[in-house]
C-alpha cells in the first residue's frame, strides 16, 4: 500500500509482541518522513510554478524524445500558444521557425549551449532571442530554453544607430556651407564687392543653422536625462496660447499664413511649467506654419474635459502619410525632408515637444490626412481638487 502512495498504516496489524512493536514503529516512522517529503517535494514545485509564472522570460523544458514538459505562461505568450497546448506535444512539430529550430538541434545533436534571433509568425510580430542549453542530467537528455522579447531593445538600438547618422549627417551639411563660402572669400571673392556681402550672409545663415540645431540637442538632451527643472504650478493655458500666437504671428504673415485663435470662453488650467508649455505651442505651430502651403491657415484651439486641458493646432497643410505618423515624433525625423531644411527646421522641434509633453505627465494625440492638415492635441492634467481649494 505505500509504494501505491497510501501512506495511512493498514488496519488490523498485530499490536503484540516486540516484533510486531517494533516493525509498527518503524512503519510509523517511514510514512511520516514520506509525508514530510512529499509535502517538501510539493512545496518546492509550488515554488517553482510561482517563480516561472512570475518571470518575464519564457522558459520551456523539453525531453530526450522532444515533448514539452515544461512551459511557463510568458513562453506560451510569446510564441502565440495556450499553455495547455504546449505541454506534452512535440516542440519542433508545433514551432515552424527555422532560426528557432535549428538552435534547438544543434543543442540536441552537441550537447552544447546555442542562441540565436527570430521574429514571430502572425499579426503581432515580436523579434526574440532564444538560448538553448543541454539540460545537466544522467537521467535526461533534454534541453531547456529560455525566450527574452527583445523587440524595444532592437528598436532602440536601431533609433540610436539613425540618431548618431543622423546628427553626424545634419551638422555635416551646414559646416559644409561654412567651408565652401570661406574657401570661396579667401580666394578672393573678398574682393567682389557684388557677391562678396552675399558669402558672408550665407556663412551667418549656415551657422545660425548650427547654433540652433546645438541648442535643441541641448535642450532634448536635458530633458530626456530629466535635468531639466519643472515647476508643477496652474498654468493659464489660454494666456499661453495667446502669448505664442502674438509672438508667431509676423512668422505667418510672411509665409502668407493666416493663424487664428480659438480658445474657450472659461479660462482653462493645467498643472505643469508654463514656460514648458510655451515651448510646446511654439515648436507646434511653428511646425505647422513651415508645412502649410501659402494661402492657408492655422488654428490654435483650447478646450478641458473632466480630467484634462486641451491644447490644438490645427493646420491645413501638406500632411502627415500614415508610414510616417508613427515616427514623426522621433528625433532628427522628417516627413518632407526638402521642405523642412527649406524653411531651416532641425529636425528636432516635435521629439522636444514629445517629452516636454510626457515631463508634464501629459499625452500628444496626432491625426493627419494627406493634402487636408494635420491636427496635434496636447491632452494636460487639470487642477487638483486640493490645488483649487488651496487657491
Amino acid at each position: 500500500r505505500v509504494s501505491r502512495g497510501e501512506l495511512e498504516l493498514p488496519e488490523g496489524l498485530p499490536d503484540d509482541g516486540d516484533h510486531w512493536t517494533e516493525l509498527r514503529t518503524s512503519m510509523r516512522e517511514m510514512t511520516t518522513r514520506l509525508k514530510n517529503r512529499e509535502r517538501e517535494v510539493t512545496r518546492k514545485l509550488e515554488q517553482l510554478q510561482a517563480v516561472l509564472s512570475s518571470m518575464v522570460e519564457g522558459v520551456l523544458s523539453i525531453d530526450s524524445s522532444g515533448h514539452v514538459i515544461q512551459a511557463n505562461r510568458a513562453a506560451a505568450n510569446m510564441l502565440s500558444f495556450e499553455r495547455d497546448h504546449l505541454l506534452g506535444r512535440k516542440l519542433l512539430e508545433v514551432i515552424r521557425i527555422p532560426e528557432f529550430r535549428a538552435a534547438i538541434e544543434r543543442t540536441q545533436l552537441q550537447r552544447q549551449f546555442s542562441s540565436a534571433e527570430f521574429v514571430t509568425l502572425g499579426t503581432s510580430k515580436r523579434r526574440l532571442a532564444v538560448r538553448v542549453s543541454p539540460i545537466q542530467n544522467p537521467q535526461e537528455s533534454g534541453v531547456s530554453i529560455v525566450l527574452q522579447d527583445v523587440t524595444e531593445l532592437r528598436m532602440l538600438e536601431m533609433m540610436r544607430r539613425d540618431f548618431v547618422a543622423n546628427v553626424s549627417h545634419e551638422l555635416k551639411t551646414p559646416l559644409a556651407s561654412i567651408m565652401a563660402y570661406s574657401e570661396t572669400l579667401r580666394s578672393g571673392a573678398i574682393n567682389d564687392p557684388e557677391h562678396n556681402m552675399e558669402f558672408v550672409e550665407q556663412i551667418e545663415k549656415q551657422a545660425g543653422v548650427l547654433n540652433s540645431q546645438i541648442k535643441d540637442l541641448m535642450e532634448l538632451a536635458r530633458v530626456e536625462s530629466g535635468e531639466t527643472d519643472f515647476r508643477s504650478d496652474e498654468v493659464p493655458v489660454n494666456r499661453v496660447c495667446e502669448r505664442c500666437a502674438d509672438l508667431l504671428r509676423e512668422l505667418a504673415a510672411r509665409a502668407e499664413i493666416t493663424l487664428t485663435l480659438d480658445l474657450a470662453t472659461r479660462p482653462v488650467m493645467v498643472m505643469g511649467d508654463g514656460n514648458a508649455l510655451e515651448t510646446v505651442v511654439n515648436n507646434l505651430v511653428t511646425n505647422a506654419i513651415n508645412y502649410t502651403p501659402r494661402g492657408g491657415s492655422v488654428r490654435i484651439e483650447t478646450a478641458a474635459d473632466e480630467q484634462f486641458g486641451i491644447v490644438r493646432v490645427v493646420d491645413t497643410g501638406i500632411g502627415i502619410k500614415p508610414a510616417d505618423q508613427a515616427r514623426i515624433f522621433e528625433r532628427f525625423y522628417r516627413a518632407d525632408k526638402a521642405r523642412s531644411r527649406e524653411k531651416g527646421g532641425t529636425g528636432l522641434g516635435l521629439s522636444i515637444v514629445k517629452h516636454l509633453v510626457q515631463a508634464m505627465d501629459g499625452r500628444i494625440d496626432l491625426e493627419s490626412q494627406i493634402g487636408r492638415g494635420s491636427t496635434f492635441s496636447v491632452h494636460l492634467p487639470r487642477r487638483t481638487t486640493s490645488a483649487t481649494v488651496a487657491s
